[in-house]
């Protein structure tokens, strides 16, 4: 397999084709707010120079403890931009659980987001000494030490121009072979055990999604599931290899009011999601009136032969 479909190059090429075009969108104080893929293409090289700035080397080890949101996805692909390897842990996570990610993976830089993540950041941080610094990416949160802490901003503050040369040489040196993330177990029969996945094995998950779907920039996928599973952290890198926009929902209890507000023409879920829709829609449907339910159950059974149809590659008549 060839570099054309290393994830890297994929979103250096959409940001350079779309340039405007919006690729991704996310809540700012209940308002859907765009990032073109201009400006998400300037992000991630400021972030990637700032890690560089930090003396991250060829996969070294960076972890990201947070919710969903465009920050997550920033520092994971600056991360890999430099062929670092991004380590998520679930936002969820015990102190312990991520003190024990942390040094087992060797991580050198903590990515955190809420007040949860940072206090659990802050309790374990004397237990990791390896770990150089905590990166807080949320504005408003408030620093609780300045050692090892500083916000998004301040950590942004540290990209120089002169790494820029350093970037481009990791850039031009990217292979198929590298790690592209470690990511832990639940560990509930035991210790966590870390999966080592690299980009010969994305590479393959694209092109084999790319025969089975027909996504482009026209597309709009909502994101709820953790990034921290490689569930949705696939998908994701799915969605940007298609140049669809990435839509972010840091709060799963409003997953209803997004979809009316997004209106998605995709999204990736598991399937006790599907099923609670289905049985709201199968429970709206009992109480309508019988014109309505014979409408319903009569366009159910239309979409079922359809679908049978197209699976099999045959023509569905329209009469």
């Amino acid at each position: 397999m060839n570099l054309d479909l290393h994830f890297i190059n994929r979103i250096r090429q959409q940001a350079q084709n779309l340039k405007q075009i919006t690729a991704l969108r996310h809540q700012v104080n209940g308002v859907w707010k765009d990032i073109s893929w201009q400006n998400f293409a300037e992000e991630l090289d400021k972030t990637s120079r700032a890690l560089l700035a930090c003396d991250i080397g060829v996969q070294d080890k960076i972890a990201i403890f947070a919710h969903n949101m465009p920050r997550w996805t920033i520092a994971d692909i600056a991360a890999l931009q430099i062929r670092a390897i991004t380590v998520p842990i679930y936002a969820t996570n015990t102190a312990q659980q991520a003190e024990f990610i942390l040094n087992h993976a060797d991580v050198r830089i903590l990515f955190v987001g809420d007040n949860e993540q940072y206090d659990s950041a802050l309790e374990i941080a004397e237990n990791c000494p390896q770990l150089q610094k905590i990166v807080v990416m949320k504005d408003q949160i408030p620093l609780k030490e300045q050692k090892l802490s500083c916000h998004w901003a301040d950590f942004i503050g540290l990209d120089k121009p002169q790494y820029q040369a350093i970037l481009e040489q990791r850039l031009s040196d990217k292979n198929l072979s590298d790690l592209f993330t470690i990511i832990y177990t639940s560990g509930t029969t035991g210790e966590p055990k870390g999966v080592m996945l690299d980009y010969a094995n994305l590479a393959h998950q694209l092109a084999t999604h790319d025969q089975a779907l027909q996504v482009d920039m026209q597309d709009i996928s909502l994101s709820f599931l953790p990034f921290s599973h490689i569930f949705e952290r696939a998908w994701v890198a799915y969605i940007l290899h298609r140049g669809a926009i990435l839509c972010y929902l840091e709060d799963t209890n409003q997953v209803r009011a997004a979809l009316a507000q997004v209106r998605p023409t995709l999204m990736c879920a598991v399937p006790r999601f599907y099923e609670k829709i289905y049985a709201a829609v199968l429970d709206k449907v009992q109480k309508a009136p019988a014109v309505r339910r014979a409408l319903f159950h009569w366009a159910i059974a239309v979409g079922k032969k359809h679908l049978t149809l197209r699976a099999t590659g045959k023509k569905f008549l329209i009469y």
